[in-house]
């Protein structure tokens, strides 16, 4: 709770509590006395309702049923309270008004809360809430009523309770905005939470018959019943650290999980891989190996093949060379039968030359011949070799489609794997690895995938780790500002608070009144500060418009007061003028008529011995002053002072003379006066 200068020992207490158009009352006040009030009566009497309709419904704005009830019960309702048992009030709708009015303990600053409520049989309760702040009070200087005829009142509507409030307060809609509001004005806690736990301890503390059970136990229970619940502000923090501890843990979990998973597939598929490569360099080596061979055997069949082309033209071309030469034997041999002997003879000298050729020809198909067979016989231990080499790749094929099977079952793929085994078997060696090859880039492009997958994943943590500590932050600095900002709004009130009490204190100690109503805006304009009020300066403009009429009313009354004031200074003056040339004389002669002034001319020149009597005496030295003021002042009243002493009788016109008549044992002037020392007309004797 907030404690400033001001609300220390200048707090807000209770002061008024009212009850309108409610329950058996049409206007009812209840006053307080130092913020506590005493209720009386018998049971039955409404002492419990009055109380229970008033707080803490007041403080917090709620009206559910177990707010109303000290035991807790659900059985009064507000709307029970406000239209009363049909049978007994007839009343199918009505509007009515609690309000609570507050005060300062040491200035008259007051604060109103309320609520208004209508109601409607079968109907829903229909509220809101409202608190005055520019010091009117209801019952005094407002009301909660509209006058419809003489003597016919109507309690206010809703519109119309914001009309009549104006900017000298605030009309609000929901219990939360009202709660605030009666916390922030009144009380003043840090949080609403805290403003929360003190109405359930106020609740608590009016159980019935606490007086008679006030034990330790029940002292324990209310205490532990008033315990703030932790609130989700408050967990929000730890479980937010909480969870990220089990989202953390978790994922350590399952990334070490599929660490280990990942780990022996890479390892299962790396050793795979590397023994699939090998088998496949080794393959590719001897296939190139072979082919390379093969061609080279092509291309020496090939050349054999042209060789024996050629050689086959030329024997037939000697074919038919033989043939025509045999032809031309045979002619030349028909020629001869006519010259057998010239005939036998060529034809001796023709077959020797015919099997010399022929024996050439024939040494040199039997070489072809050997060198056939030589051939032959190297192309068949060419083939037994290729044959052997068959054998063994077949082998190795047999024991890589085992080792494959094993690698198939361990990664989950026999099923195709048989499906291609089944297929290379039936080709019959003949089998396309293409597919496979597809296949085993598209699983390692995959691989690849996961991988990066798992990289962004990663990556990907580490932002959310990154972007939720950020948003804790956040949080924990939107939280901080919101405190700093309740902080600063409460330290805003209090000074308005602060603000209110110094016009208080001001307007009692001013010299002239405020206008109630210029006073009221003033309240009006500093509840709207900053809001309404855009500038300080609007708050007191209408005390200095007060204080300068006040002044402009001064000023007239002083008008004439100052002409007065003038005219007496005017004659002041004049008096001191006069009284500066009295003290000039040594005896300053009073004020006498013209015809005693006359007359005593007249004896001048006659040359009659006459004296005033105030000449012809002086006080006698140890008289006080007061006593001197006294006597001059009585003998200046009887005219005895400006009279004549003359040692005869004279005839007096318009003028008077002090005759001698001795007083023996009284007392008399000669107590107090003597004969003045200096030289008179009138001996000092007869003075």
């Amino acid at each position: 709770m907030r404690e400033t200068a001001v609300n220390k020992t200048n707090k807000w207490v209770m002061n008024r509590a009212g009850i309108v158009n409610f329950w058996y009352y049409d206007e009812q006040y209840f006053e307080f006395a130092d913020g506590k009030m005493l209720l009386r009566g018998s049971n039955g009497s409404g002492k419990s309702v009055t109380m229970q309709s008033l707080l803490p419904t007041l403080l917090d704005g709620k009206t559910d049923p177990t707010r109303l009830d000290s035991f807790g019960s659900r059985a009064r309702k507000m709307e029970d309270y406000l239209l009363g048992e049909e049978q007994v009030s007839k009343i199918q709708e009505r509007t009515g008004y609690l309000f609570l009015e507050f005060k300062r303990k040491e200035q008259e600053s007051y604060l109103t809360v309320g609520i208004g409520l209508q109601a409607k049989r079968g109907g829903t309760l229909g509220k809101w809430y409202f608190g005055i702040t520019d010091g009117r009070r209801i019952g005094i200087d407002f009301s909660l009523f509209e006058e419809l005829k003489r003597e016919q009142l109507q309690p206010l509507s809703k519109r119309q309770l914001i009309n009549r409030i104006a900017e000298g307060g605030k009309v609000m809609n929901s219990q939360k905005d009202y709660q605030e509001f009666v916390n922030e004005r009144i009380f003043g806690f840090d949080s609403l939470g805290k403003f929360e736990d003190c109405i359930k301890l106020l609740m608590e503390l009016r159980s019935p018959k606490l007086s008679r059970e006030f034990t330790p136990t029940a002292i324990y229970n209310i205490l532990t019943n008033s315990l703030p619940a932790l609130k989700e502000d408050d967990l929000q923090p730890v479980s937010r650290t909480l969870e990220q501890i089990d989202a953390s843990r978790e994922r350590l979990g399952q990334f070490e999980r599929e660490a280990k998973a990942v780990g022996k597939i890479q390892k299962s598929y790396e050793s795979m891989y590397e023994e699939k490569l090998r088998q496949l360099a080794n393959r590719w080596l001897e296939n190139d190996q072979m082919t390379k061979q093969k061609q080279a055997k092509i291309d020496a069949d090939a050349a054999k093949q042209k060789e024996l082309s050629g050689l086959l033209d030329a024997l037939q071309k000697e074919q038919a060379e033989l043939e025509l030469n045999l032809s031309l034997w045979r002619k030349e041999q028909d020629e001869r039968k006519q010259n057998e002997a010239y005939q036998l003879i060529e034809k001796g000298t023709q077959l020797k030359n015919d099997l010399e050729s022929s024996k050439t020809a024939l040494q040199r198909y039997s070489d072809k011949v050997n060198k056939k067979e030589t051939q032959v016989a190297e192309t068949r231990n060419k083939l037994e070799g290729h044959i052997r080499d068959l054998e063994r790749a077949e082998k190795e094929l047999a024991a890589l489609a085992d080792e494959m099977a094993e690698h198939a079952e361990g990664s989950g793929y026999f099923a195709e794997h048989e499906q291609h085994l089944a297929d290379f078997e039936r080709k019959s060696g003949e089998h396309s690895f293409d597919y496979w090859k597809s296949k085993n880039r598209e699983y390692r492009n995959h691989l690849r995938d996961m991988v990066s997958l798992f990289k962004d994943l990663n990556a990907a943590v580490i932002v959310q780790k990154r972007i939720d500590k950020e948003l804790g932050d956040i949080a924990e600095k939107l939280e901080a500002d919101r405190k700093n900002q309740r902080h600063w709004q409460g330290i805003f009130t209090d000074e308005k608070e602060k603000l209110v009490s110094d016009f208080s204190h001001w307007q009692s100690q001013a010299h002239f009144i405020v206008p109630p109503t210029e006073y009221s805006e003033v309240l009006r304009r500093l509840e709207g500060l900053y809001a309404r009020t855009i500038r300080f300066a609007l708050v007191t403009e209408p005390i200095y418009t007060a204080a300068n009429n006040e002044k402009q009313r001064i000023s007239n009354e002083l008008l004439p007061i100052r002409s007065r004031m003038d005219w007496i200074q005017s004659t002041i003056e004049e008096y001191e003028t006069e009284m500066r040339a009295w003290k000039a004389e040594k005896d300053p002669v009073p004020e006498r008529s013209g015809a005693s002034q006359l007359y005593r001319d007249q004896l001048a020149q006659d040359g009659i011995a006459a004296e005033p009597f105030y000449s012809c005496i002086d006080f006698r030295a140890d008289l006080a002053d007061e006593k001197r003021n006294a006597i001059e002042s009585a003998l200046m009243e009887t005219g005895f002072l400006d009279a004549l002493l003359s040692e005869g009788r004279l005839e007096l016109e318009g003028d008077r003379q002090l005759l001698p008549n001795p007083q023996f044992f009284k007392h008399t002037l000669a107590d107090y006066l003597v004969p003045d020392s200096g030289e008179r007309s009138v001996d000092a004797g007869y003075v």
